[in-house]
């Protein structure tokens, strides 16, 4: 078995593993819990993935209670955190001449002119 063989193999194990259309609702159920409960450990993007992967299954007629839940608190959380990061960018960005060394030393780069 060549190079090429083993990764074509591989890929399509992945790719159907990955598809949500062949899992139980059980399964579906546990996946979306188990990416919510990520999305709480500050990985918003966790969130936005299960909003996207699991948004159909959560709003159509007969769907899951538990998902769609989960998916609504997804969405909840991912607009908290992406307005508390918003605000963060715009505090540092305006006020971080004001700060003195501290706004120097929390800074990956320093820009040059005026702070």
């Amino acid at each position: 078995m060549n190079q090429f063989t083993l990764i074509n193999e591989l890929t399509h194990q992945i790719a159907n593993s990955m598809n949500l259309q062949k899992a139980s609702p059980e399964e579906k159920e546990n996946i979306c819990r188990k990416y919510f409960y990520a999305g709480i450990a500050f990985l918003p993007w966790v969130w936005i993935v299960n909003i996207i992967w699991f948004r159909t299954e959560a709003f159509k007629i007969g769907h899951n209670p538990a998902i769609r839940k989960y998916v609504l608190f997804s969405c909840i959380g991912t607009a908290f955190y992406m307005a508390i990061f918003t605000t963060w960018v715009v505090i540092y960005q305006t006020r971080r001449g004001d700060w003195g060394e501290l706004g120097d030393r929390i800074s990956l780069h320093l820009p040059l002119g005026r702070p």
